[in-house]
C-alpha cells in the first residue's frame, strides 16, 4: 500500500525535547477590510493528526466564502471623493475642521473598511460607543459619517445607507453641568484696564474694544482702520480671523448674516482707538488705506492665541486680580449692557446673534438675575402703592 502524502506545510519542531507539528495557512482576504488573513495550526500527535485539521479548516475556508480577491472600495476611498466636493460648498475654516474631525473621530473606525461590507450592526455598535464616549457631538459624528454612505449611494458604490437605519442613542449629558464664563463686573473691569493701561497701549486698546464692544476676538484682530468711522461714531464688523488649513490663519465673513453688523461707539471708545492709531503708525503706515487696527511688527494679522499671552502679562503684574478669558470680555459687554437696561432685543442686534434664544440662553446669568429685579420692582409697587 503506498504511503499516505501529507501536507507539504507541515513542519516538525523541538519544543522542550517532544515533538510538535505546525503548518501556516493562508485563509485567503478579509471581505470587511481587504487584509489577508493567515493562521497557524498545530498537533502534537503526529503529522497525520495536523494533517486532517489542516483539511477540516480549508473546507470551512470554502465554505466561509472568503475570496483571494475583491474590488469593493474602501470608505476612505468614498470620503475623499466626498470631500472634494464638500470643499467647494463650505469656507475653508470650516472644511478644515470637518477635516480634523474626520481624522480623529471617523475614519480610525470606518476608513479602513469596505463600504459595502459596513452593515446597520456595526454602525449601530460604533455610534453606541460615540455616544457613550462623546454625548455632546457623537450626532455630528454619525451625520458627517451618513453623508458618505449617503455620497456612495449616490454613485452607485452601495445600494442603501446603513447610517439611516440605526436606532438613535439619547446620548444624555446627565453628569456634565454648564460651564459658566467669568466676567468683570463694572468695578473689576474698570481695575483691569487701569492695569493694562500701565502696558503695552496694543493689549490696553484691545481690551478696551473687546469690553466697549462685546466684539469676538477674531472679529477684532480682523479690524481695519477703514471699518472705524470716527466721524459718525460708527464701527462696521464685516469679517473675522479664523484657521484654515494647517492651521494656517485667514479672513472670513462672519458665519451668518446678523454677524455683519455695524455698531455705535461711544467717545470713550473713539478716543482710545484714536491715540492708538497715533502710536501705531509709528509701526505701520497710517497711508495704507486697510491696515490692520491690531497687528504684528510687519502688519500682518496676529495669532488668535496671543491674546492669553497679552493676558498672561497684566495677571503676571496684578496676581490677585480676578483672571477672565478673551472671550469673557464679551459676555462683560453683555452684563454691563443688561445691567443698564438695555433690551434683550437690542443686546442681540449688537453682538450679532443670528437668533434672540442665543442671546437669553448664553446669558442666562444675567437674564435671571434681571427677572429677579423686575419682580422685586413690582413687588415694592404692590406694597408701596
Amino acid at each position: 500500500m503506498a504511503e499516505k502524502k501529507l501536507d507539504s506545510r507541515i513542519k516538525e519542531k523541538e519544543v522542550n525535547g517532544k515533538t510538535r507539528y505546525e503548518a501556516q495557512l493562508y485563509l485567503g482576504v478579509d471581505p470587511l477590510n481587504g487584509k489577508k488573513r493567515r493562521t497557524t495550526l498545530r498537533s502534537s500527535k503526529s503529522a497525520e493528526d495536523l494533517d486532517r485539521k489542516i483539511k477540516r479548516k480549508e473546507a470551512d475556508i470554502k465554505k466561509s466564502g472568503l475570496q483571494p480577491k475583491i474590488e469593493q472600495k474602501k470608505f476612505k476611498e468614498l470620503f475623499d471623493l466626498w470631500f472634494v466636493n464638500y470643499k467647494m460648498t463650505v469656507k475653508e475654516s470650516t472644511w478644515a475642521s470637518t477635516d480634523l474631525l474626520f481624522s480623529v473621530h471617523i475614519l480610525p473606525i470606518f476608513g479602513d473598511n469596505y463600504i459595502d461590507k459596513m452593515d446597520v450592526m456595526f454602525c449601530q455598535k460604533e455610534v453606541n460607543t460615540w455616544a457613550e464616549n462623546s454625548p455632546k457631538n457623537f450626532k455630528k459624528y454619525k451625520n458627517y459619517t451618513s453623508n458618505v454612505f449617503d455620497y456612495a449611494v449616490s454613485i452607485g458604490v452601495i445600494n442603501s445607507n446603513p447610517m439611516k437605519l440605526i436606532t438613535m442613542p439619547r446620548g444624555e449629558v446627565l453628569d456634565i453641568q454648564k460651564k459658566d464664563i467669568p466676567f468683570y463686573n463694572k468695578k473689576e473691569l474698570n481695575e483691569f484696564l487701569e492695569a493694562a493701561k500701565d502696558g503695552d497701549s496694543k493689549i490696553y486698546t484691545f481690551f478696551f474694544l473687546l469690553a466697549y464692544t462685546g466684539l469676538r476676538k477674531g472679529e477684532a484682530l480682523a479690524l481695519e482702520w477703514s471699518d472705524i468711522n470716527f466721524q459718525q461714531g460708527e464701527l462696521t464688523i464685516n469679517k473675522t480671523l479664523t484657521r484654515g488649513e494647517n492651521n494656517r490663519l485667514i479672513v472670513n465673513r462672519p458665519k451668518t448674516k446678523s454677524g455683519s453688523r455695524t455698531i455705535l461707539i461711544d467717545d470713550d471708545l473713539s478716543s482710545v482707538l484714536k491715540m492708538y492709531k497715533t502710536t501705531s503708525g509709528k509701526v505701520v503706515s497710517l497711508n495704507k488705506k486697510n491696515s490692520l487696527v491690531f497687528s504684528d511688527s510687519e502688519g500682518n494679522h496676529i495669532n488668535p492665541t496671543m491674546t492669553k499671552t497679552w493676558l498672561k502679562s497684566v495677571y503676571r503684574r496684578y496676581p490677585k486680580m480676578k483672571q477672565i478669558s478673551a472671550h469673557g470680555f464679551r459676555h462683560t459687554h453683555a452684563s454691563l449692557l443688561f445691567e443698564a437696561e438695555v433690551s434683550l432685543k437690542d443686546v442681540q442686534e449688537r453682538l450679532g446673534h443670528s437668533d434672540i434664544n442665543i442671546t437669553a440662553n448664553v446669558y442666562t446669568h444675567v437674564t435671571e438675575n434681571k427677572n429677579k429685579q423686575m419682580l422685586n420692582k413690582f413687588a415694592n409697587f404692590m406694597k408701596n402703592g
